[in-house]
């Protein structure tokens, strides 16, 4: 005899954008870098400063993160359709992937103008490239010391607070390379910074593909283990066994999990409060939100804890 039992629960979690003074931070964050990356690409256009550019595209990346905060928090509460069960959810994770494909792709660039200024140098204005290059030091200061006293209050800003730290770096290196330039006039440290920027970009650009990836092809997220949410379920009172678990991100801060648990007949009554015990063990340990939990009376037989989805064989 089987039973089948659905169980939805909305943890809260807190977007950027539903909490006031949290998307109030974001948006202080995301003006001040934008106006940073528009004045080093323009500044590193003017003075011939690769570096300088190669710092606005990684300020893009940055951007675009606390971007991504703002903008899902507005299309989560989009409803859910007859069409879109899920709601819009996955747009985060179809522009991050989207954004990680165009951030590889300039980092490709960078590394590629980088070596022909290596090859042939050019004329690098270092006086300008210096004064663009301190004014987005004491941005990203300034943008990094609000979020860091508020750091701790949600997810989002301590995200943004290590990205801007990322900022703080590369804009240290740029004015390192400018320094260089203005005492001894080897303009190939401007180069060599770009190439060091170039690599923050496609490691953070590989990251962003891949952490997409997973989340498109419905892996397991990996804070988690499917052994450990299993071994969890397995210790609440009445359930015998669990088999056929998956776990999947719907996007960055919503999980689901579905399984079937083998629990002995009894009354209904005892049916419901042990499926809600498994809805709420998964929920409050391991922030699995939403949980679909199916009782088998009797054994499957094979009770593998994640087993093949075969596709239907087409009967001609």
């Amino acid at each position: 005899m089987n039973t089948g039992h659905t169980d939805e629960n909305s943890h809260g979690h807190v977007h950027a954008g539903e909490d006031g003074s949290v998307a109030g931070h974001l948006k202080f964050a995301i003006a001040l870098l934008t106006i940073t990356m528009v004045a080093e690409f323009l500044g590193g256009w003017l003075t011939g400063s690769l570096a300088l550019m190669a710092d606005a595209g990684h300020v893009f990346m940055d951007l675009f993160a606390l971007g991504v905060s703002l903008v899902a928090a507005t299309v989560a509460k989009f409803p859910a359709t007859a069409t879109r069960t899920y709601g819009w959810h996955r747009a985060e994770i179809l522009a991050a992937l989207l954004n990680g494909v165009f951030l590889f792709a300039l980092s490709i660039v960078l590394f590629y103008k980088a070596w022909m200024r290596i090859q042939s140098p050019q004329e690098v204005l270092a006086a300008p490239m210096l004064v663009v290059a301190v004014l987005g030091l004491v941005v990203n200061v300034v943008i990094a010391l609000r979020l860091h006293r508020h750091s701790g209050e949600d997810i989002n800003l301590r995200s943004a607070y290590l990205h801007v730290l990322g900022d703080t770096g590369s804009s240290v290196g740029v004015i390192a390379a400018g320094i260089v330039i203005f005492l001894t006039g080897w303009t190939r440290a401007d180069a060599l910074i770009s190439i060091g920027i170039a690599l923050l970009i496609f490691v953070g650009s590989g990251t962003l593909i891949f952490k997409a990836g997973h989340v498109l092809l419905e892996g397991v997220p990996v804070r988690l283990s499917v052994s450990a949410v299993a071994g969890a379920i397995l210790k609440v009172e009445g359930v015998k066994s669990v088999h056929d678990l998956h776990i999947w991100s719907v996007c960055s801060h919503i999980v689901s999990l579905s399984c079937h648990i083998h629990i002995d007949p009894e009354s209904p009554a005892y049916h419901d409060r042990v499926v809600k015990s498994v809805a709420d063990l998964v929920r409050q340990k391991f922030g699995i939100v939403h949980s679909t939990i199916q009782v088998d009376y009797e054994s499957c037989g094979d009770e593998l804890i994640t087993q093949d989805m075969e596709h239907p064989r087409r009967e001609d």
